[in-house]
């Protein structure tokens, strides 16, 4: 086996060697797309339902998360959210990505940081 153990110049801050690819980072990109995707779509639907339960459009009866109905829905709202993902070219439109900018700098610094760090 071979075990190389740490020194003390070997800490958390040393250069990645072997930076990923551009073809990781795609795949990166669509696995993040699509699980983006479907959580969202599984809370949207869990607040629409829970939204219409509250103001008397549903009975509590007739919300069922296991059921075919809630599970097809949250098929097709995560099938449209990775479609608009994939349409957009994975980047966020006008108006969201001035409001989301500091968390855009969050994600670039993560970026940065698990680069750096491999």
């Amino acid at each position: 086996m071979n075990f190389k153990p740490r020194t003390p110049h070997s800490t958390l801050f040393t250069l990645n060697p072997n930076p990923p690819t551009p073809t990781f980072r795609a795949m990166q990109v669509t696995i993040s797309a699509l699980h983006s995707s479907a959580r969202g779509s599984q809370l949207f639907a869990r607040g629409v339902l829970t939204y219409a339960v509250r103001h008397g459009y549903l009975q509590a009866s007739a919300v069922d998360e296991k059921g075919r109905f809630f599970n097809v829905v949250v098929f097709a709202l995560g099938c449209v959210g990775f479609w608009s993902q994939f349409m957009s070219g994975f980047v966020l439109p006008f108006p969201l990505n001035i409001l989301l900018l500091p968390a855009r700098f969050a994600e670039w610094s993560l970026r940065a940081l698990v680069f750096l760090l491999g």
